[in-house]
């Protein structure tokens, strides 16, 4: 039971410290943690807890990246939704 409490603690860690370099999407945390080697149900299990911090939002994330987009230039209109997309934002969300 240690192990599985450790495992836990470790990956909600690497979380944080992902979501403190910059904001990321659901999707995007989630590949990063699998490419680390976490399982699928502790990497669901993170996120839920990240939600429920609010250190995870899609919303917030989709609002802060389309800003950021538009100004520096780099994103208008259809291209904004493209990259929101991209990030694993759903079509409701990057709308």
């Amino acid at each position: 039971m240690a192990t599985s409490n450790s495992k836990d603690s470790d990956i909600f860690a690497t979380a944080l410290r992902l979501l403190t370099r910059r904001d990321r999407s659901e999707a995007e945390l989630s590949a990063k943690l699998k490419q680390l080697g976490f399982s699928a149900s502790a990497i669901d299990g993170c996120l839920e807890k990240c939600r429920d911090y609010n250190y995870l939002n899609d919303q917030r994330y989709a609002t802060e990246r389309a800003r950021a987009l538009m100004r520096s230039g780099r994103g208008v209109g259809r291209k904004v939704l493209l990259d929101l997309r991209r990030r694993g934002i759903d079509e409701t969300t990057a709308e």
